[in-house]
């Protein structure tokens, strides 16, 4: 573990919703675990270290949670929506008839009901159905999966996480986002961090760095971790080990 916390350039990437926030009922009812933002402001303070949080939420949502942490990056949407230290954002543009294929998908998940939150972002949409029966559950993934399979000239994907369902185009995604940020900070050490079977392709890319080492935390509603991801608890050991990061770094200031 030494190694991989001392080497430089380092990168270090994070989901947000189960790893540095607890899962909450609704998304605007998540809040940060105890201690998360002071974590981020000195690690982000470190010499050598660029931090990434990595999310599908949209960039507004994020851009209010972070206010007064930086210089860090903001990968939203699942690296569709992109805002660097600087301010410069990147945003991934939909195709008239992508936008038409997820505004009918939003529309008749809206007239479902049936307690199902149907949230719209910038180039997807979420479908929250936690607190809903499991049949409503079972029955609210079948109409998304008929829906996105009923638009043949565009090409929608679904992500299924822990009690919600994303659905967007196909690209880009977290990895490839993140991917790219290895490349352009030359990193030499990668730390990631995240919840969900969505986040195990980001995840895996700590073998494409000469040290790396991810973090998936466990829950009844996640997947099973493979052999090459180390588990942690709940987010507040997630929290817990960023700290030990920053106070070994520190050390060496």
């Amino acid at each position: 573990m030494t190694s991989v916390w001392s080497e430089s350039p380092m990168l270090v990437v994070s989901d947000l919703d189960g790893t540095l926030s607890e899962i909450a009922p609704r998304p605007h009812l998540a809040t940060w675990v105890e201690g998360a933002p002071d974590v981020l402001k000195r690690l982000v303070a470190l010499p050598n270290v660029t931090a990434a949080i990595v999310t599908g939420r949209s960039l507004d949502d994020v851009l209010e949670r972070t206010r007064g942490i930086d210089p860090l990056w903001l990968i939203c949407e699942h690296g569709a929506v992109i805002r660097e230290p600087g301010g410069a954002v990147t945003r991934t543009s939909l195709e008239p008839d992508e936008q038409a294929a997820l505004e009918n998908t939003a529309s008749e998940l809206e007239a479902f009901d049936q307690g199902v939150f149907v949230e719209r972002k910038e180039r997807g949409i979420a479908i929250h159905t936690r607190g809903c029966p499991p049949e409503v559950q079972k029955e609210a993934l079948e109409r998304v999966l008929v829906l996105a399979e009923s638009t043949p000239f565009v090409r929608l994907d679904v992500l299924r996480g822990r009690q919600v369902i994303e659905v967007r185009p196909g690209e880009p995604s977290k990895r490839m986002a993140v991917e790219r940020l290895i490349q352009r900070v030359k990193a030499q050490s990668l730390i990631a961090a995240g919840d969900d079977a969505p986040d195990l392709p980001m995840l895996n890319l700590v073998h494409q760095v000469p040290a790396g080492r991810s973090y998936l935390i466990r829950s009844d509603e996640g997947p099973l971790p493979p052999a090459w991801v180390h588990r942690l608890p709940s987010p507040r050991a997630w929290v817990r080990l960023l700290d030990k990061l920053v106070r070994y770094r520190e050390a060496f200031l």
